[in-house]
């Protein structure tokens, strides 16, 4: 494990010297287990990547922003660019079909922003215990600030993907550079001032753009405190007028957010959620429950009503009740369940349609959203979903933990499956089987 040198404290805020504290003083427990996550994480966060390189909108990206072959190629591709924009385009890749992992804590998607940072500026000098370590701290301190803001900070209308990853990302640069504890501090407070990115633009290609614009700007700020000497507020965390009493956070409950920093660890409580399917993770128990009432012959023709079942505020990220086009319909459970119960799996297609079906549109009245079960911990995501046949049959359906939620794991053969045969399929299991944690990092694709 890697170990930066403790140094004396630099006059910030309260919150902010114990932020540097964790970080400084991190120790890893149950080693073998987060790096195993860490690791299943990565080769889920590449497998996002490549299933995006095809879209019409990344490879315009591409053509715009690549340079000459002296910067960095980009992973599978015969794209170079900057370190800002390689960052920018790995993030806005991984997340465009929002296939990609999710955390509780920090209700967004933490390995598109931090991945995508790492890969930007790491290189052969940096093991891949080292680069593991510094996500699995970036993810750490994400959960943590999750915790203090969230689920408020959805409901006001951010988005925390990008909101709280460039922090998460900034802190697993500063940690893979060993910054001291002055530069770790200008790095943090440069990443949170451009905190950014609303929910409005969910249902848009904005939307994983910010994953993209977040991951930059860590970058950004790494290039800026490594290459000049910017100045910046030391005291980002303070209680009054700092990061926290803007986005309205639990700002008297900082340290308690942090105080099981590493033990066991975001990784591993409440972890990572895997997704099978390109569409919010807020659906995927929604979508289980749609499932089981497939395999037992539910079919949506032969029903007059459906009924999903929510706690108060638990489908804030699913804002389309009636969607209009393809994108909005991953953030849809209407349009999700609709397509369960019609045809017994998701149709990826329909998700990049420019319309929705007009079948859907006819169907939609049948489906209804309620709001009657308990409050929930923001960890937790049970649905019920109830139909009325035909034959006026009331059948129920709960469901707790999702296939791809930590206690119903994928296995990492169910994440290179999601590439199913496609060329970047044997690429990504090349990856996957040169990774050794006290190599140097290198990235096997033949």
């Amino acid at each position: 494990m890697m170990s930066i040198k403790k140094s004396k404290k630099i006059m910030a805020d309260y919150n902010t010297e114990l932020l540097l504290d964790y970080i400084e003083g991190a120790k890893f427990h149950s080693q073998s287990s987060v790096f195993s996550i860490a690791k299943l994480a990565f080769i889920d966060y590449l497998a996002s990547y490549f299933l995006a390189l095809d879209e019409p909108v990344i490879k315009q990206f591409a053509q715009v922003y690549q340079q000459s072959e002296k910067h960095n190629n980009a992973i599978g591709t015969s794209y170079h660019f900057s370190n800002e924009e390689v960052a920018l385009f790995y993030g806005f890749s991984t997340h465009y079909l929002d296939i990609d992992d999710a955390h509780p804590n920090v209700q967004g998607h933490p390995s598109a922003v931090i991945f995508s940072a790492l890969l930007a500026i790491s290189n052969t000098d940096h093991s891949w215990q080292e680069f593991f370590e510094s996500y699995i701290i970036g993810l750490e301190v994400e959960g943590c600030l999750g915790k203090l803001v969230n689920p408020s900070l959805k409901i006001q209308g951010w988005h925390a993907t990008s909101i709280l990853g460039n922090i998460g990302a900034a802190v697993a640069i500063g940690h893979l550079k060993q910054l001291n504890r002055t530069d770790l501090a200008r790095l943090i407070s440069l990443a949170a001032t451009q905190s950014m990115g609303m929910s409005f633009q969910f249902g848009s290609d904005i939307k994983p753009l910010h994953a993209g614009l977040a991951a930059r700007s860590a970058v950004l700020s790494y290039e800026l405190v490594s290459k000049t000497q910017i100045t910046t507020n030391m005291t980002p965390f303070r209680e009054d007028g700092g990061w926290l009493q803007t986005l309205n956070a639990s700002k008297n409950e900082f340290k308690a957010a942090f105080a099981s920093f590493l033990s066991p660890g975001e990784i591993i409580q409440p972890g990572l959620w895997f997704k099978r399917f390109p569409f919010c993770s807020a659906a995927m128990t929604g979508y289980d429950a749609a499932e089981q009432l497939w395999q037992r012959g539910i079919r949506f023709n032969k029903l007059k009503l459906i009924e999903i079942h929510f706690s108060p505020n638990q489908d804030q990220a699913l804002r389309f009740k009636k969607p209009k086009t393809g994108i909005e319909g991953k953030f849809s459970i209407e349009y999700i369940l609709w397509q369960v119960l019609s045809f017994g799996k998701i149709k990826n297609e329909l998700f990049s349609s420019e319309d929705v079906s007009k079948q859907f549109i006819t169907d939609l009245p049948k489906i209804k959203r309620y709001y009657d079960l308990p409050k929930q911990a923001q960890t937790s995501r049970s649905v019920k979903l109830s139909v009325l046949t035909d034959n006026d049959e009331s059948i129920s359906v709960n469901v707790a933990v999702p296939k791809g939620a930590p206690e119903n794991p994928l296995s990492i053969e169910e994440i290179i499956d999601k590439l199913n045969g496609q060329p970047l399929q044997q690429i990504l299991i090349n990856i996957q089987n040169s990774i050794k944690f006290d190599q140097p990092m290198a990235i096997t694709t033949n």
